[in-house]
Parts: structure tokens; sequence; C-alpha cells
């Protein structure tokens, strides 16, 4: 009876250290699964972490590309919120592969698609009176709608940036009560002049009219300016 009790008690022993040898087997097995689990998810979200660097980069060297061809044709002559210079090497990948007739821009202000891809025949539609008044005025009026860039912009380049830029503030509303007068029917050279020098000084590019019509947007840009873009505006 002392040795069947003996060889239970043995026999149990066996077993709890068989059940401790596989647990920790299992435990061992369970951590190595994991680990590699854990790595190939690593592994993957590396693989997409370059793929998507790779993509920006690519992207962003398409811009750039886009950028530089656009540096050597006519360029949009002012800034415009919405304006699609950045965007054009994506938008062209949906242009018809074959050749078309006539190109329609529905929506014209700045022109960045069209003036990329310079189209034999071209329709553009635009119902902003102050852009078609500065594009007629480019069109008709080149060499006077120069000279008033020029004037304008000399003017502001020269005014001080002391005092928390007093005087360039105040001369951007100036300007911008003067493009008021004739917001509603712009037909001059001097409208043309102040729409793009408001657009070029005004904050972030926004065009913006209460509801009497009146450009409200504030003034923004107080660095030199640039707007007599003299060989883009002859192009």
């Amino acid at each position: 009876e002392e040795a069947a009790v003996e060889e239970s008690e043995l026999s149990e022993e066996a077993a709890v250290e068989e059940a401790a040898v596989e647990s920790e087997e299992a435990a061992v097995e369970e951590a190595a699964v994991e680990s590699e689990e854990a790595a190939v998810e690593e592994s993957e979200l590396s693989e997409e972490a370059a793929v998507e660097e790779s993509t920006e980069l690519s992207e962003e060297a398409a811009v750039e590309e886009v950028i530089e061809e656009l540096k050597e044709n006519i360029k949009p002559t002012f800034h415009w919120v919405g304006g699609k210079i950045r965007l054009i090497s994506t938008l062209i990948k949906y242009l018809p592969k074959e050749k078309y007739n006539t190109y329609h821009e529905l929506f014209l202000a700045t022109g960045s698609l069209l003036f990329y891809l310079q189209p034999e025949k071209a329709y553009c539609y635009e119902i902003n009176k102050p852009i078609c008044n500065l594009y007629r005025k480019i069109e008709r009026r080149t060499s006077g709608i120069i000279k008033q860039l020029d004037k304008i912009q000399n003017e502001y380049n020269n005014l001080p940036i002391d005092d928390n830029f007093q005087e360039r503030d105040k001369y951007y509303y100036e300007k911008r009560n003067k493009l008021n007068e004739t917001i509603n029917k712009p037909t001059t050279i001097d409208s043309a002049v102040l729409f793009k020098y408001i657009m070029k000084s005004c904050y972030c590019g926004v065009w913006r009219q209460n509801q009497e019509n009146k450009n409200n947007v504030p003034v923004g840009n107080r660095k030199n300016i640039n707007i007599c873009d003299k060989e883009n505006i002859e192009n």
C-alpha cells in the first residue's frame, strides 16, 4: 500500500512537472509568435511609411518640375485663393489623352492650367469684373498697365517698414478705398492696377466683398512686392 501511495505521488509530481514544462514551452512559443507578428507588423508599417514618404517626395518633385516649367512659360499674374498652380501635376493626369480641338476654362481666375497648357484654341469664362478688367487691360493696354504697375510698386516698396508698418497699412487701405469706388464697373487701367496690387498685399490673396459689394479684406503682406512682372505680362 505504501509503495502504491509512493508511486501515485511520483506520478502526480511527474504530471505536474510535465504540465509545467508544457506550459513553459507554450509560453515561449506564444512569445515567439507574438514577437514574430510584431516584427512583421513593424516591417509592414516601415514599408508603408517608406512608400508614403516616396510618394510625397515624388509629388513634391512633380510640383517643382511644373513650377520650373511655368518659370519658362506664362505664369499667373496675380495671387488667388483656390489657384491651381500646385495642382497642375495632378490635373494634367485627367486631361484627354487624344488631341482635343478646344479648351474651355469655366472658372478662369488666375488661369494656372490654361497658361500651363497654352492651347491653340480656348474659351475662358469669368464673372468677376475686376479680374476681367485686368485681363482686358493686359491685352489691350499692355505698356500702359506695365507703367502704372511699376509706379505703384515703387511707391509701396519705398514706404518705411518701421513704426509697425503704419505707412504701408495706411497706403493699402487708401488704395482699397480707391478700388471700391469703381469695383462694380471697373473699366480703367487704374482699376486693373489697384486690383493687382490689392491681391498681392491683402491677407492671403483672399477676395471678399461685403453686402455693398465692397472689398473688405484686411492688409496681409507688408513686405516689398513685385507686381510689375513685365516679361510675363508681355507674353
